[in-house]
């Protein structure tokens, strides 16, 4: 069973300031992790649960239920796989 990774703690987290992509904007301020990436706003609620203490399938079996769509693993997925290969996750 893997569990979700735990966010940086000392990320900066901020309003998107681009237009055509709003949601939140994550940045590293030490450059650990060299880019940056906006979260879309559907997702933001997602990045709660990426604390070091859930199993992913709790979180994605929760979603399923709350979304009714059994597809929101994969979105879960995808998300984790995001924030691991940026630099954002511990």
């Amino acid at each position: 069973m893997t569990r979700l990774s735990a966010l940086r703690p000392n990320l900066d987290l901020m309003p998107s300031p681009l237009a055509d992509r709003p949601g939140l904007l994550m940045r590293d301020p030490f450059r650990y992790a060299e880019g940056m990436l906006v979260i879309p706003t559907p997702l933001v609620p997602c990045l709660a649960f990426f604390n070091g203490r859930y199993l992913e399938s709790e979180v994605r079996d929760a979603l399923s239920r709350l979304t009714g769509d059994a597809r929101v693993g994969d979105v879960l997925a995808h998300l984790a796989r995001i924030l691991s290969e940026g630099g954002f996750l511990d």
